[in-house]
């Protein structure tokens, strides 16, 4: 399922803008570009996202 952005920031609690950013720098979830100004993301690339991000305390690195 595609997914647009103002959704996917709403799942990670972050503005369109922040997501524009992290595709700029690639920190995000990778997504998928239709067209020069349509973006989506596949929801199980965010899952994959956020799976990522999952820490058991503050000492885990990145």
């Amino acid at each position: 399922m595609l997914l647009l952005p103002r959704t996917v920031g709403e799942m990670l609690g972050l503005t369109e803008r922040t997501l524009e950013r992290w595709r700029i720098t690639g920190e995000g979830p990778r997504y998928v570009k239709l067209s020069r100004s349509t973006v989506r993301y596949l929801a199980e690339d965010v899952a994959a996202f956020i799976a990522a991000s999952l820490r058991a305390n503050t000492a885990q690195v990145s």
